[in-house]
């Protein structure tokens, strides 16, 4: 079995007396959801911070809207779920990675064959462009 490093970056985290809130900040114009996004934030939050996440949201910072969704998945299930997606990427003879600064944010830059050529694009990175002080809070 193939031991993966998986790592990705919270936007938000906010504890209340129920649990953890994750949220995760788009920029896009298109208001697109995957959900899949939320549910790895989720089990990356369990894991680090050893407490469950209740909500999870994303906030669309043009137009200032936000969708929340209750959290179901137990981590296990999340788990298989990066796998069976891992596998299907591995499987796909005719996946050609494409780098670019948002390689940052790319779940399987682990084993990616455009590792390297990522890691020099995404260390030329501003920090200007990760944080932003327009942020509504």
């Amino acid at each position: 079995n193939d031991n993966y490093d998986i790592s990705g970056k919270f936007d938000l985290i906010t504890k209340d007396n129920d649990g953890l809130h994750v949220i995760d900040f788009k920029t896009s114009k298109k208001e697109e959801m995957d959900p899949f996004q939320l549910d790895f934030y989720q089990l990356l939050a369990e894991l680090n911070f050893d407490q469950p996440v209740k909500k999870a949201s994303f906030y669309f910072l043009k137009s200032g809207k936000k969708k929340s969704f209750k959290v179901k998945k137990e981590a296990e299930e999340i788990k298989n779920d990066v796998l069976s997606r891992i596998e299907k990427i591995k499987k796909t003879k005719d996946f050609k990675p494409k780098p670019s600064k948002l390689c940052q944010y790319c779940l399987f830059t682990s084993f990616c064959p455009a590792k390297k050529k990522a890691e020099e694009l995404t260390k030329k990175v501003n920090e200007e462009e990760l944080y932003s002080d327009d942020l509504p809070f």
